[in-house]
């Protein structure tokens, strides 16, 4: 779990917001790029696939493909009764019901032997 303060272009939703909304916000930013220089040319650092330490220098967001190394569950509360839940993953977004835990994620996640 990361916890963050969102940057300022994409930490505020209006008081009557569109549908839309949500998903430009996640667009902008899920997770802000580290803060520290980072060095850009990695082969690989610690089993670690070059591309993840290269995202280090940009922020995250809903596009991010990240070699599949990104899972975001985007939940969406508008009121009591209405909830949804979006998959963010390898830059798509889907809206994720119940059924897709048994349908989807199975689907996602290579079985090791």
């Amino acid at each position: 779990i990361i916890f963050f303060n969102p940057p300022s272009d994409c930490n505020a939703i209006p008081s009557d917001p569109t549908p839309e909304i949500f998903s430009d916000l996640s667009r902008r930013c899920l997770i802000p790029r580290n803060s520290r220089k980072q060095i850009k040319e990695y082969k690989c650092k610690d089993g670690i696939p070059s591309g993840i330490w290269q995202l280090r220098e940009q922020s995250i967001n809903a596009r991010s493909v990240a070699q599949g190394q990104i899972l975001t569950f985007s939940f969406q509360i508008l009121a009591s009764g209405e909830i949804r839940c979006y998959l963010l993953w390898q830059g798509q977004r889907h809206r994720f019901y119940p059924q897709d835990l048994l349908n989807v994620l199975p689907e996602i996640f290579i079985k090791s032997n």
